[in-house]
């Protein structure tokens, strides 16, 4: 795919994508494509008009298809209410996704603006999968498109290939060829796993029909997470093998602090051999349980050992601030090592200045993480990252850790293209490809 440079002019919150440097790419690097356009119309470099609302969910390996939420009206003529939607970017095309089984299956009724309806797309761009009702009488359930036959299958169902339908929302993840997606559920999946007030998270084998209980303690019959209030999926391994969930479930310690503390940590489940490991730590081996930000997905590297997620402490890893603020960091499992992203250029720049004060509007967040697990996209509201930005936007960058550099990434065409103004926003898991040469970000400015 060769990105080219569009003229237009943003909407609220649309849907951008920048070519990033790497030695690699035979393209021009530092270009854009606006993503979220009206359809039909022609391809990004034409006359169409962007649409509003839109959020970017993740998109597939080679940058080519954009998965988006939106409750613009222009997205498709006649359509009202958010929907999904997947924009193939070298067509120019817009297509809506969230419909039953068949080309033209009757799309999902409509939720209110930016609650519920995520969805997640697999690497090879094929499958979507996304939560919904059809009429209005069924709970919400998990499906999953097919975009090369046009064939929705159920998700959310009892072990078995004919499994009873259940009610599930939630996060979703999907492993890179779609054959595996996760759901969450509180009714009875697996016979002899009764119904709960808490949450599960299940991993379905879109193949087999097998469903697997993913927020379990260490051991392949280890303890659902039952204490806690909660638990979510916040990453999945491309193969599907390792599951990242986050859990303010406090028996999951090695040392149980006793009653539920309210602090949410992250944990990395191997769906194979049963093995739950505490990610969200301070660098080392044993360091201490490391509170996380529980609002976004975590990427998982391809075989599991790297995972980066946000969290807050003093003394997660060197360099982190004083004052203990939240800050993104990556995890290698199998090194035993916590490493600060959020950092000035150089191995040892300054971490992101973000401001512990919800009044300050402070906010740090992943966005994304190639397949090798050394380049990490996150979004900031700091100003000691890169000249021009302020106090009262989100800027995403992208952070190599193995050169140590810190780059700009919302902002305008080419090598030192303006920062965005505006809100600028990475999204939540799915926003860089895993070559790291694709990076996706929203923004309500004119870049």
């Amino acid at each position: 795919m060769s990105p080219r440079r569009t003229t237009a002019r943003l909407g609220a919150l649309a849907a951008v994508l920048l070519a990033l440097p790497v030695a690699t790419a035979p393209a021009a690097p530092d270009d854009l494509v606006m993503v979220s356009r009206a359809s039909p119309g022609p391809p990004p470099t034409g006359p169409n008009q962007p649409s509003t609302g839109s959020i970017a969910q993740g998109m597939s390996a080679d940058g080519a298809r954009v998965l988006m939420m939106s409750n613009a009206p222009t997205m498709v003529p006649g359509l009202t209410g958010q929907h999904l939607y997947v924009a193939d970017v070298p067509r120019g095309t817009i297509d809506v996704v969230d419909r039953a089984d068949g080309a033209d299956g009757a799309v999902a009724l409509a939720g209110t603006p930016f609650a519920g309806g995520y969805g997640a797309i697999s690497a090879d761009g094929r499958y979507v999968t996304f939560t919904g009702t059809f009429d209005g009488a069924e709970p919400e359930q998990v499906w999953r498109r097919d975009l090369q036959t046009g064939h929705t299958d159920l998700v959310s169902r009892a072990d078995g290939p004919d499994g009873a339908p259940l009610a599930a929302t939630g996060t979703l993840e999907i492993s890179a060829t779609g054959r595996y997606v996760s759901f969450t559920t509180n009714e009875e999946v697996v016979p002899g796993d009764p119904q709960t007030a808490r949450a599960r998270i299940y991993v379905r084998d879109m193949l087999t029909g097998r469903n697997v209980l993913a927020n379990r303690g260490n051991g392949l019959d280890g303890d659902p997470t039952d204490r806690g209030t909660y638990a979510r999926p916040s990453g999945m391994s491309p193969g599907g093998r390792y599951l990242a969930f986050s859990s303010d479930d406090p028996s999951l310690l090695p040392a149980a602090p006793g009653p539920f503390d309210a602090t949410s940590r992250l944990w990395l489940r191997d769906l194979r051999t049963g093995r739950t490991l505490l990610v969200s730590r301070a660098d080392g081996a044993s360091g201490a349980p490391v509170g996380i930000y529980t609002g976004v997905v975590t990427p998982v590297s391809a075989g599991g050992c790297r995972v980066a997620f946000a969290g807050a402490g003093a003394q997660v890893a060197p360099g982190a601030p004083p004052d203990g603020g939240i800050q993104v960091y990556v995890r290698d499992l199998c090194a035993g090592t916590t490493t600060l992203v959020s950092r000035q250029t150089g191995t040892s720049g300054l971490a992101a200045d973000v401001p512990l004060s919800a009044g300050a509007r402070g906010f740090i967040a992943v966005g994304g993480m190639d397949a090798s697990g050394t380049r990490v996209l996150f979004d900031a509201t700091a100003t000691n990252l890169a000249q021009g930005t302020t106090r009262q936007q989100r800027t995403a960058y992208v952070r190599d850790v193995a050169a140590g550099t810190t780059t700009l990434v919302s902002r305008a065409a080419g090598a030192d293209g303006t920062p965005a103004a505006g809100a600028a926003y990475g999204i939540t898991g799915g926003g860089l490809t895993p070559d790291g040469r694709y990076a996706l970000f929203r923004s309500n400015d004119a870049v």
